[in-house]
């Protein structure tokens, strides 16, 4: 007995320190902080016959804050280079720019529910048709995927303080946005304006060309994407709290503190905002007037972000399985842990019709049944999954942390398709206008897609 509860507080103890966050596998916070790096330069790769490789040297533009929020910690004069290689010549066309078919937040939608809008090729037909590489760059967060001025366009952050935005159709650099911590949060955009978290507990607004427009300061580090109220912006802290700021201005709406550390992303239905976090509860908070409406006890810390499907919201524990809540009846609906194995699910879920897919970190993708729970398919792969699914028409495409990304029919679990990369992914795939895009922990920017 005693054996036990010293294991319990051991892993406790552990979480406090280094739990997941809801966008990539558990990390050593004090190995991740990273430092201000000196310019270097970079030769680039030799050109070959349909693969001509290019040096492209941009400095972070200079930004000012506009608004009463705190000036940005920043420095326009850093510069960096990369390397933009064009895989596939000549590269087809993005002709459909419509917002409908992005993916303009970590999940892909308001609901979190990681079911993209856009369609892609057959998943033999996929391809990789550029790759941005960061020189000693490492990304966590998942790449938004967004018109921007007329294009479509790839932003994302990584753990190095830089934020870039690159068109999706051709891989050009279109903007660069520099500060000195970085970012394990994906960025969400909302009404032609960026906002994101970092590990510093900064929150930044930017405008669609990347200028800093407002900055605001947490208690402590943001891990959670941000999603939209009216005119507030909404995201989480490690400190235990939930902010709402005005979007115009980044002043404080107000805050919500929880029992501990909140490391997902909020999500919205109905007029209240739901919460998983590390005090072992499922929180729901009225939006009008900051009340708690719910209060689920789920058994285990979680910096999972919660899904939602009709009156069911999914979400995976560190060690007490994965949950299903019904937000209406207020309790929990139903519980999966595969035989008592007590399985750590640190990925998010994707939700769709008659299926919830997750990934775990023993190696298994499952379908459950989202009423019941009960399992439909199990798909083993090579590698621990700690990133989130996304499915898109009859596939849901995974990334392990092999650096594998594979492609599963939804409805039997059969992989049909799986490429692997060099490194390894802490982020998840994102898809809009035809293309996925996948960021790797060796600083590579990925884009996949089938020649017209």
């Amino acid at each position: 007995m005693m054996n036990r509860i010293l294991s319990t507080f051991l892993l406790l103890l552990w979480l406090g320190c280094s739990a997941p966050t809801p966008e990539g596998p558990a990390k050593n916070l004090d190995k991740n902080i990273p430092q201000e790096k000196k310019p270097e330069a970079l030769t680039a790769n030799p050109s070959t016959p349909n693969q001509p490789s290019r040096e492209i040297v941009e400095s972070s533009p200079a930004a000012s804050a506009t608004s009463s929020a705190t000036s940005a910690n920043q420095n326009p004069d850093v510069a960096y280079f990369q390397t933009t290689q064009i895989l596939v010549s000549p590269l087809p066309k993005i002709a459909n720019h419509d917002s409908s078919r992005g993916w303009p937040s970590f999940r892909g939608n308001a609901l979190a529910n990681g079911v993209a809008t856009s369609d892609l090729p057959e998943p033999s037909k996929l391809e990789v048709l550029w790759k941005h590489k960061v020189p000693k760059g490492e990304f966590q967060s998942t790449a938004c995927l967004v018109p921007l001025k007329g294009r479509a366009a790839a932003v994302v952050g990584d753990m190095d303080g830089l934020i870039l935005a690159i068109d999706l159709e051709n891989g050009d650099l279109l903007w660069s946005f520099k500060i000195k911590f970085g970012y394990a949060c994906s960025i969400a955009f909302f009404e032609d304006h960026f906002y994101v978290g970092n590990i510093d507990g900064k929150f930044l607004c930017l405008n669609s060309e990347g200028k800093l427009q407002w900055e605001f300061s947490a208690g402590s580090e943001i891990d959670g994407s941000a999603t939209f109220f009216e005119d507030q912006v909404l995201f989480t802290s490690q400190d235990a709290k939930l902010y709402s700021l005005r979007r115009s201005n980044g002043e404080l709406a107000w805050a919500v503190e929880a029992g501990d550390q909140l490391r997902c992303a909020p999500v919205i239905v109905d007029g209240q905002v739901f919460l998983a976090g590390c005090d072992a509860a499922l929180r729901g908070i009225q939006l009008t007037d900051q009340t708690t409406s719910m209060e689920v006890p789920i058994d285990s810390p979680t910096g999972c972000t919660p899904a939602i499907l009709g009156d069911l919201i999914y979400f995976g524990t560190e060690q007490a399985g994965f949950k299903a809540v019904d937000i209406r009846k207020k309790e929990l609906a139903w519980s999966f842990d595969d035989q008592g194995r007590s399985l750590a699910f640190r990925g998010n879920s994707a939700a769709f019709d008659n299926l919830v897919i997750v990934g775990d970190n023993a190696r298994n993708v499952w379908a459950l049944h989202p009423e019941t729970g009960e399992v439909k398919w199990n798909t083993p792969l090579r590698a621990i999954v700690e990133t989130s699914p996304v499915i898109v028409g009859d596939f849901v495409y995974v990334a392990s942390g092999d650096g594998r990304l594979s492609a599963l029919k939804v409805q039997s679990g059969e992989v049909v398709w799986e490429k692997e990369f060099s490194g390894q992914f802490k982020s998840s795939p994102a898809v809009g206008f035809g293309r996925l895009v996948i960021a790797s922990d060796e600083g590579t920017i990925y884009c996949l897609g089938a020649r017209d």
